[in-house]
Formats: structure tokens, sequence, C-alpha cells
């Protein structure tokens, strides 16, 4: 049998057990432990594995102790990538909030509970949950933890709603943006992840609507993308629209042709030139030809019809 699976800690019964241990009071010394718990309760979730409840009020007593404000963000953010490439990135922050973390390490995540939002779109009413619900299809779809982030970050902006106008949540797209690239700011997130958090954040609801939408209006606000510059972010962005869709009770199974119709669309798109005779053309000129082809083009997949997900 392995060395040290048995004496002194018991490791062996809590692999059995599938039960997650701290080892000594020395756990507390370091506050990083709780995330790194965290992690693991994510990690092997789908093993059965669960936290030991001294282990549980250990972490509870670090996070209460201000110790977990002494971190460096990028440890803080080493331990949230890590879990974001988990199977089940939810555990982690369903663990961090059971111990009065995630308000420390994410408070403006940790703000999304108790927001409502309408039934007749959000079943599982609470922004927070359905965050968690979101984050769990996330992982089907991709094991990509840039997917993950900016499936966590896209609905930030619910938090600032005015109570009186709940459970609607208008302007939420655009002040989320900026609630997004603080927590980037802040934890020091390598770029693409900010970037496509915050593309996320600002266009999930236009992208939801793109079947339905007038061209004129779909093309409008698809000329702001960079699907030209920013191709991999957009897929990525498109991903996590998809699990934001699929977030909800009921919908877990149910196709999302926007991301297919739109993958397919931005590419035709980064396709489109102009004539050499053209070349010649004003720059006012040159414009209102491109708009144009994009009108056209937006046009043609409309008549192809969005593809089977």
């Amino acid at each position: 049998r392995p060395r040290g699976t048995d004496r002194p800690y018991g490791g062996r019964a809590d692999l059995a057990a599938r039960i997650l241990r701290h080892v000594s009071p020395a756990f507390v010394e370091d506050p990083l432990r709780v995330l790194r718990v965290a992690r693991f309760a994510a990690r092997f979730h789908d093993l059965g594995f669960t936290l030991a409840p001294e282990t549980r009020i250990l972490m509870t007593e670090i996070a209460q102790s201000g110790e977990l404000e002494t971190l460096p963000p990028e440890r803080i953010w080493q331990e949230l990538r890590r879990a974001l490439a988990t199977t089940h990135p939810e555990i982690f922050l369903v663990t961090l909030r059971t111990v009065g973390a995630l308000s420390v390490l994410i408070p403006e995540m940790d703000a999304l509970f108790g927001i409502p939002q309408e039934a007749a779109l959000h079943p599982e009413i609470d922004t927070g949950e359905h965050i968690l619900m979101a984050l769990a299809q996330s992982a089907r779809i991709s094991a990509d933890p840039i997917v993950g982030y900016a499936v966590l970050s896209h609905d930030l902006g619910k938090a600032k709603t005015p109570r009186a106008l709940w459970p609607r949540h208008p302007g939420h797209a655009e002040s989320g943006v900026l609630l997004s690239r603080t927590l980037s700011a802040r934890l020091r997130v390598p770029n693409d992840y900010r970037l496509t958090a915050e593309l996320t954040a600002r266009w999930h609801l236009e992208i939801h609507a793109c079947l339905d939408q007038p061209i004129d209006r779909l093309a409008a606000w698809i000329k702001e993308l960079p699907y030209r510059s920013r191709s991999r972010n957009l897929v990525q962005s498109l991903k996590a629209c998809e699990a934001d869709f699929r977030g909800r009770p009921g919908y877990e199974s149910r196709p999302y042709p926007q991301r297919p119709f739109l993958e397919e669309l931005f590419e035709a798109l980064r396709s489109i030139r102009l004539e050499p005779a053209e070349y010649d053309w004003s720059l006012e000129q040159k414009k209102k030809q491109l708009d144009v082809r994009l009108i056209e083009t937006i046009r043609q997949a409309r008549t192809r019809g969005a593809p089977a997900s």
C-alpha cells in the first residue's frame, strides 16, 4: 500500500470515505489553502468527495479573520483559473460562499445572490444561482477557462440594478462591462480573459436575440464587434453565451442555434474585401460599400437559415 496513507493522519480512511480534510492545525497558517480546498472540491466532485465539517469550520475562521485580504491577487487568480478548468467550477464558488470567502475574494459575484430575475426567462429566479448553473454548463461546453471566466462575470451588472426595477435589469450589460473590467484589473487577469469577459457582458443579450432581429439592427451591432482582429475571443464569447442560455432549469439540453449561426457569419464577414476597382474610392464610399456587403452577407446567412447545433 502507498506509504503514509494510514498514519498519522488517517489519509487512507478519508480517501475511502471520499472526504477532504486538513491534516493539522497548521492549515490556518496559509489563507490560500481556503482556495485550494475549494478547488479540490471542484476537481474531485465527480468522485463524490465532500468537505470534512472541521475543515469547513477552519476555512470559515480564516475567512472571518481577514487573512484572505492579505493574499496577492496573482495567487487568487491562479486558483480561480485552475478551478475554472475543472469539470465543476461552480463547486469552487459554492464552497467559497459556504465558508464566507466569496464575499471577500470576489464580492462582485457574491453580490448576485438574492438578486431576482424575471421568472419567465429565468425559472431559477436568483441571479447567483443562475451563474452557478451556467458555470456547470460551461464546463460541459468547453474546458477552456476563458469561457468559464466570461460566464462568471457576464451578469455582474445585475447587482447594480435599483431595487425598484427588479426583477427587470435594464442596462445591466453596459454596467456589467465596467464591473467585469474592475474585477479583471483587481485580480490582474490576462488580457484574453478580460477581453472575452467584456465582450460577453456587453453583447450577450444581442447574441441571444440575433436570429429574430431585423437585419439592419443585427448589422448595426455586429459592426462594433472585433470579428476580424479578435475572432478567437468571439468564439469563446459565443460558447459563454450558450452556457448562459442553458444555465436555467429545463434549458440544459436545448439547442442554441445562435452560436453556429454567428460562427459561420463571422467567418463569412472576415472574407469581405474591396474590389481592386474600388481602391481609389473616397473613405466614405469605401465604408458605404463595405456596409452594403456586410448587410448582404447577413441576408444570405439568414436565407440559408441557422445551422443545427
